[in-house]
């Protein structure tokens, strides 16, 4: 079996633990024997051990002992076992104990197995070795043992792919990295072109240069192509290279906007892009926000994105340029683009990479990069990024990524100050005198990750209609708005008084929609141009939304 796809792990954990039953003992004897082997007990295990067979399966499971001290973490029963002649080299439904003991993560365990004569490279019945799981569960220290003993690091399953190959494809850096310092091989066909940019570096006083990031499939060549920029004088315009025949008008240094807007005619809501930067387009082109050119045609109307560029999707770096280039546009044009943090910009501001798609984690693994490094203080994006907002409020509507919750509200938030006290850590200057306010912005309470209009957490229950009442009358609005949670369309909850837009367009399952508001009224807008006005219920019950 390939070690791809969701459920890979319970079905391993599954089938390394069970073991098939070849026959059993008497069955009460035997769940003694099992008994002290969970619970670690040696001195009554010593005194049996002589009347047992080590290797047989025991109980009504058909265990076998050594198997049951593995699944226990019991080490020092393991070493016993194997001192009075327990067999390392065991199967359970075709998976070696070493297997295992690595699935477990138990490193001493993998260690005292191989130190009794276990084999390194032993396979399951699909052909994976143990440094293969170890590369898919992402424990370098382990890894590092394997080696160490002589696993073959460059070995082919019975997929086609390495260690090597499953590091890169689950995202686990550490394995990555030291498999790509033993100049291990990764098989070239399961990867296709790869190409990403520019990213602007600046460098103090000096000129800033631009890279790009490549991957050609015909070569297995990953690489790098840079440029200076000749700038003579701020804002500039930088053409693209590389293959991008776009152009780049850069803004460097620009201050943040106001948080506040009344008199707006109209708003046109984008829900978290996760580098889905392709449907994005073609929205925003078919409902006339910009031309195929990709230029600003909306004049005074207000473009409002909430959070979640970031992460999943292979067009992150596109979907950002695109909005940071329109922000610009709008502007000279009496409109706004408003990009309000997600908790997925948040992740990446502070190097959290959990996320990234296959791409970027290749790409940037290969030419040893930290991906977020391509977001640091040094660079334009990352300078832009630190200065967005966390809400903004437009009319009579607030737009915040995941919501406001009681213990937030209960700090009595401005909009102006939520922003500042945001942006001041994101530049490495938190506000000392107000650590606990930090703390609860930045937390799972927090208006970047809070998901209590639709769900019980693990440190709340879902709200009710009163609470948002609460928070609407607090801000002087009508609506909240906000991403965070997947729906299966544009979707108004607790009779219209929140507004979730979060429709997973980005996983391919779902068709792109906007939320538009015009003249205080409320329209579903669709991928084919069309858009229908919001049917506002009366059900209070959010969870009824959430896509599965």
């Amino acid at each position: 079996m390939d070690v791809s796809g969701n459920n890979f792990r319970r079905t391993l954990f599954a089938g390394v633990i069970w073991i098939v039953s070849l026959g059993s003992f008497a069955q009460t004897a035997g769940e003694d024997i099992l008994s002290m082997v969970r619970e670690g007990d040696l001195a009554s295990l010593r005194k049996e051990i002589r009347q047992v067979d080590l290797n047989a399966p025991y109980g009504e499971e058909g265990k076998s002992l050594l198997q049951v001290a593995i699944e226990c973490r019991q080490t020092k029963t393991a070493r016993y076992l194997l001192q009075k002649g327990a067999n390392p080299n065991q199967t359970v439904r075709g998976f070696p104990l070493l297997i295992s003991a690595v699935v477990m993560q138990n490193f001493d365990m993998v260690k005292l197995l191989l130190n009794y004569g276990a084999e390194v490279d032993a396979k399951d019945e699909k052909g994976n070795t143990a440094l293969i799981f170890a590369a898919y569960m992402g424990n370098v220290e382990i890894a590092r043992l394997l080696v160490r003993e002589g696993s073959d690091y460059n070995y082919e399953n019975a997929a086609g792919k390495t260690p090597l190959d499953y590091a890169i494809q689950f995202r686990n850096a550490g394995v990555s990295s030291y498999l790509r310092s033993l100049n291990a091989r990764s098989l070239s066909r399961f990867y296709p072109d790869y190409h990403d940019g520019p990213h602007i570096v600046w460098h103090g006083s000096e000129e800033p240069f631009a890279f790009y990031m490549y991957r050609d499939s015909t070569t297995d060549e990953v690489g790098f192509r840079t440029q200076l920029i000749a700038r003579k004088m701020s804002p500039f315009t930088m053409r693209g290279f590389s293959g991008d025949t776009l152009s780049y008008p850069v803004h460097p240094g620009l201050e943040p906007g106001p948080a506040r807007y009344s008199g707006v005619g109209r708003i046109l809501v984008m829900g978290d892009v996760h580098g889905g930067f392709g449907p994005m387009k073609d929205l925003l082109i078919r409902h006339g926000v910009m031309d195929s050119l990709l230029n600003w045609t909306w004049g005074g109307g207000h473009l409002v994105f909430v959070g979640d560029i970031f992460d999943r999707g292979d067009e992150v770096t596109e979907a950002l340029w695109l909005i940071y280039r329109l922000e610009q546009q709008a502007a000279e044009a009496g409109g706004r683009v408003h990009l309000l943090l997600g908790n997925h910009e948040q992740m990446i501001l502070e190097s959290d990479q959990r996320d990234i798609s296959t791409k970027y984690f290749y790409l940037t693994s290969s030419l040893g990069i930290f991906y977020p490094d391509l977001f640091s203080l040094d660079t334009e994006l990352g300078q832009w990024l630190r200065k967005k907002p966390v809400m903004v409020r437009i009319n009579n509507v607030l737009f915040v990524h995941a919501g406001i919750s009681p213990p937030f509200l209960q700090i009595r938030p401005e909009v102006e100050d939520v922003n500042r006290l945001m942006r001041r850590y994101l530049h490495g200057r938190p506000d000392t005198t107000r650590l606990d306010d930090l703390k609860l912005l930045l937390g799972e309470q927090g208006p970047l990750w809070y998901r209590g209009y639709f769900v019980s957490g693990r440190q709340y229950s879902q709200t009710d209609s009163s609470f948002v009442d609460s928070v609407l009358n607090y801000f002087g609005v009508k609506h909240l708005v906000v991403g965070h949670n997947n729906v299966k369309e544009i979707t108004p909850l607790y009779k219209g008084k929140v507004i979730a837009v979060d429709v997973p367009y980005y996983t391919g399952k779902r068709e792109i929609q906007a939320l538009l508001i015009r003249d205080d009224r409320l329209y579903r807008v669709r991928a084919d141009g069309k858009a229908e006005e919001l049917e506002i219920g009366s059900d209070d019950f959010a969870g009824k939304a959430v896509q599965k």
